[in-house]
């Protein structure tokens, strides 16, 4: 009974260990952390003009609906003027460019926050609930390269080599290959979970983890690499994101289109027409009297007033081939009558008269 009752509480122990246990996130593949990192880091670019010149790297951290925040590296953007920080873009994986909105920086941290809005559903990185990261554990370092030779992004395998202080400030020391270009772009360890951000390539440290600026470097420990650790700044990169939210950026304006150049006007030409002798309009008529020409010749004979009865008179005496008679012009006397009447093969005189009227 003894033995039975020890068995049983062996394996009480041992369920109770195992059901407290907490559960480990497996590590990911090589590709899997790839695949996660193309995700979340972006490139940072100065507009100018129609060109884009690359300052840096840096990762999409967090989101609040339609609103990214970026963390970045601040050297990467420290030199540009309120002018030029209108013309920076974040380019997201898939080459989409977007102004910044707002920023915040943390001068002494060499961190900056950098806001941007999209409608898209950007993945941000998972940074609240990573392990502790230690000497030795292998980290991702994940960066778009200054270089035509390097295009894209790059990521780059390598240790820990210390969680120690530099410069009485928290930071990791690894070894992997880093680029220009490639600061401000996330570290991130096995499980693709956001542990840093990418400081600085080829640090040169003395033996009491120090940089070393001058030329003594004789006890120097040369080619390590340097991030800012996430954990440790928790605090200051939240005032970080409210602090872009407080500092926006005015958009770019949009240049003013010029005026329409006016059209060249070029004077109208009266129309040069052919000319026409009431002689021919009455032949015609004569022949085949047509709507249009009547209208015509009443409009010919409303421009011709009272003022100008010498002109009748004249055509009258001409038409009837006796300039002594004392004409009375009656009140039913219309040029379409006497185009009906128009026989110039028989009449020579009423070509001549209709000539006569016309120069009037």
């Amino acid at each position: 009974m003894k033995n039975f009752n020890s068995l049983l509480a062996i394996v009480i122990v041992t369920v109770i260990v195992a059901i407290i246990q907490p559960k480990t996130t497996p590590a990911l593949t090589g590709a899997e952390v790839r695949e996660e990192a193309e995700k979340i880091t972006v490139l940072l670019v100065l507009k100018d003009g129609k060109e884009f010149k690359s300052l840096g790297s840096g990762v999409m951290l967090t989101k609040d609906k339609n609103t990214f925040y970026v963390l970045t590296a601040y050297h990467t953007i420290y030199d540009l003027d309120d002018t030029e920080l209108k013309r920076l873009r974040i380019v997201t994986y898939n080459q989409q460019r977007y102004e910044v909105k707002g920023y915040g920086k943390e001068l002494n941290l060499d961190l900056a926050v950098l806001k941007f809005t999209s409608t898209k559903d950007y993945s941000v990185a998972n940074y609240l609930n990573c392990d502790d990261i230690k000497a030795g554990s292998k980290v991702y370092v994940s960066g778009y390269p200054v270089s035509e030779k390097l295009p894209g992004l790059h990521i780059t395998l390598g240790i820990i080599s210390s969680t120690e202080q530099i410069e009485n400030k928290p930071a990791l020391t690894y070894d992997n290959s880093i680029a220009k270009g490639m600061s401000g772009g996330a570290v991130l360890d096995e499980k693709g979970c956001l542990v840093g951000i990418h400081r600085a390539g080829n640090l040169v440290l003395d033996k009491d983890g120090q940089r070393i600026l001058g030329e003594d470097k004789s006890v120097a420990l040369k080619g390590f690499k340097f991030g800012i650790p996430i954990q440790p700044n928790l605090r200051n990169i939240k005032r970080m994101i409210s602090q872009a939210n407080k500092n926006q950026i005015p958009p770019t304006p949009r240049p003013t289109p010029p005026p329409p150049k006016p059209e060249k006007t070029t004077a109208s030409k009266p129309v040069e027409l052919s000319p026409i002798f009431i002689a021919d309009v009455c032949e015609s008529y004569n022949k085949n009297p047509l709507e249009n020409q009547t209208e015509a010749l009443h409009f010919l004979q409303k421009q011709i007033s009272e003022n100008q009865r010498p002109i009748w008179i004249n055509f009258i005496q001409q038409w009837r081939k006796d300039s002594s008679l004392i004409i009375v012009i009656p009140k039913d006397f219309f040029l379409t009558n006497v185009c009906l009447n128009y026989k110039p093969e028989e009449y020579k005189n009423h070509k001549q008269a209709l000539e006569t009227l016309q120069s009037g």
